[in-house]
């Protein structure tokens, strides 16, 4: 089974969000946990925080790296781009992209479970409306997830520094 891992990065002084969904083969639910222990965190507890300052947060910087590693070693990518009004538009546009995705890529799997932040969509009801648009290629979706307790901080990562690095 696949697993799609979504997280967004607000910008609204440049009028933005990006929102990055983080595929990988495998749940990554451990190697997240994994990557928090070494860098001195608790696992469900603790989380990686892509809006913390780095360099007054050694173990926040730690665990960016170890968690680069697991997004290079392990995930493909994908990126949505929509503006930062109404708040609303991201979840849908998040779903747009992610039919995209699954029609334009060849997959190992072909099931899936796709795991959402919190806040990305209104209510899960909204949510589930949305993925019924995905008809019969939908994964299984989670809404309101909580980054701490699934591998979405490997989403949050990607979407706060591929903005970062690419959009400057």
């Amino acid at each position: 089974m696949g697993f799609f891992y979504f997280d967004e990065s607000i910008h609204p002084k440049a009028k933005f969000t990006l929102g990055a969904f983080v595929y990988a083969e495998r749940d990554l639910d451990e190697a997240v946990a994994e990557a928090l222990r070494q860098s001195g965190l608790t696992p469900r507890i603790d989380e990686f925080k892509s809006s913390a300052l780095m360099d007054r947060s050694p173990q926040q910087a730690c665990a960016r790296k170890h968690l680069r590693s697991v997004v290079h070693d392990r995930c493909r990518i994908g990126i949505v781009v929509v503006p930062d009004s109404p708040r609303q538009l991201l979840g849908c546009e998040a779903f747009c992209g992610l039919k995209k995705i699954l029609s334009a890529n060849h997959f190992e799997s072909t099931q899936h479970q796709a795991f959402f932040d919190q806040g990305i969509f209104a209510t899960a009801a909204i949510g589930e409306g949305a993925a019924e648009t995905l008809g019969d290629i939908a994964p299984t979706c989670f809404f309101d997830q909580d980054s701490r307790q699934v591998g979405l901080q490997v989403a949050d990562l990607v979407a706060h520094t591929w903005c970062r690095d690419v959009a400057g």
